[in-house]
Formats: structure tokens, sequence, C-alpha cells
């Protein structure tokens, strides 16, 4: 549930912020950084307006996208769809406002800023969406190799044990990792188990936990529990044939 949660922090954020645009518009950016005589010739009443029907529209909109997405299953693109929105409605503010500002030579400014918001939610985008693909898991001849963001290649000699789990351990803490509604990446710290490496999606079982004779703890899983159970199987014999 806390990926609703974000939505709503997300888009309740967004609509307090327009709503108080409605209400102080000379807050707004470029506007608090002008002097009293440039306000002079800014519509403010105009600019509270467009500010506060955007900012609450893409905060609205952001809430029910993740909302949808999250009740199909897609809590990490609802996320990301929620956020986005939001960076939306900022890009089109900065177009909208630049007409109700009838100082000279003003439009530059606007046009930079929207095209810096634009490239920035591109940006945004492209990591959580990157961030939200399942790792490739490759079981080879010698090794089980993880690509991706932590990628690791484990050799079949140096694994202790593996077993399968129908859930994931309670996280502890994060150290270094991806965490996003479904998607966990990185080293994380799990009760019970301690530090581990996860390249899991919740949504999928079982999980696949590897201990190394480091002391080592990897665990993985895909999006079917028939290819788990396969990695997992492939596992099981080259380890326990050497």
């Amino acid at each position: 549930m806390s990926h609703i949660f974000t939505g709503v922090i997300v888009g309740g954020i967004t609509a307090i912020i327009g709503l108080l645009c409605r209400k102080y518009p000379d807050l707004l950016s470029p506007f608090s950084l002008m002097s009293d005589e440039k306000k002079e010739n800014v519509d403010f009443k105009a600019v509270g307006k467009a500010g506060c029907t955007i900012l609450v529209t893409a905060g609205v909109a952001g809430f029910v996208l993740n909302l949808i997405f999250c009740a199909t299953g897609l809590a990490d693109i609802g996320i990301t769809a929620s956020i986005l929105s939001v960076m939306l409605g900022c890009i089109i503010l900065v177009s909208v406002i630049r007409k109700y500002d009838h100082n000279e030579k003003s439009g530059g400014k606007y046009m930079i800023t929207a095209i810096f918001l634009s490239v920035l939610s591109i940006t945004i985008a492209a990591l959580l969406f990157s961030w939200s693909m399942p790792d490739s898991i490759e079981a080879g001849n010698e090794s089980l190799d993880i690509s991706g963001e932590y990628a690791i290649s484990i050799k079949y000699d140096s694994i202790k044990s593996v077993e399968l789990l129908d859930r994931l351990p309670e996280i502890k803490a994060r150290t270094n990792g991806i965490g996003m509604a479904n998607t966990l990446k990185g080293h994380f710290i799990l009760d019970g188990i301690g530090r581990c490496r996860l390249y899991v999606n919740l949504k999928y079982r079982p999980l696949v936990h590897i201990e190394t004779y480091s002391s080592e703890h990897i665990i993985f899983n895909t999006d079917s529990p028939q290819g788990t159970g396969g990695l997992y199987d492939r596992i099981v014999s080259a380890a326990g044939s050497r």
C-alpha cells in the first residue's frame, strides 16, 4: 500500500501548491526573483488562476494514474506516471504564465526553464523505466550471471547452499540499492539474513536464495515461476556436481 500513498503525497503536495499559487502567485519562479518594478508588469491574477488550475489538475491526474496502475499490479509504472504528470504540469505552467509577463525580453528565461524541465522529465522517465526493468539472469556452464545496475557473477563452486523462498524476509535497511514499489535491486539488510544482494520483483514467487562460502547472500527471481524454478534446478545441479 505504500506505493499508493506515494501517489497521494506527490499529487496532494502538487495540488496544495496549486491552491497556494492562487493566493500567492508572486511566489512562483521566476516572479519571486523579480524587482517590484518588473512585478508591476505581470498579471498576477491571471497567473494565480492558471497556476492553481494547472497544478491542481496535474496533482489529481498523477494520483488517479498511480491508483489505476497500482490497481492493475503495475505499481512501479504508477509511481512513474504520477511523477511525470507533475513534471508535465510544471512544463505547461511555465509555458502558460509566460504570456502574463509583459516585461520586455522575458521570453528567453521561460523557454530555458521549459527546456530544462523537459530534459529533466525525460531523464527521470528513462531512469525509472530502466530501474523497473527485470535484470537478465543466465545460468552458464561455470556461473550464474546477473546483469544490470548491480551486476554479479556467482561461480557454482562458490555456492554453499541454495533454497526457494515463498516470501522475502523483512527489509531492515537499504544500504546501496534501488527500491521502487515492487522492484528491489542492490544491497539491502534483511531480517535473519543480514547483508544481501536483491534482484527481486515482489509481484512474483518464488524467490531463489543463494549463500556462498564467503557468507554472501543473493536473492533473485524472474517474472514466471517456471523461469525461477528452472534457474533453481540448474544451480542445484551445477553446484551439487562440484
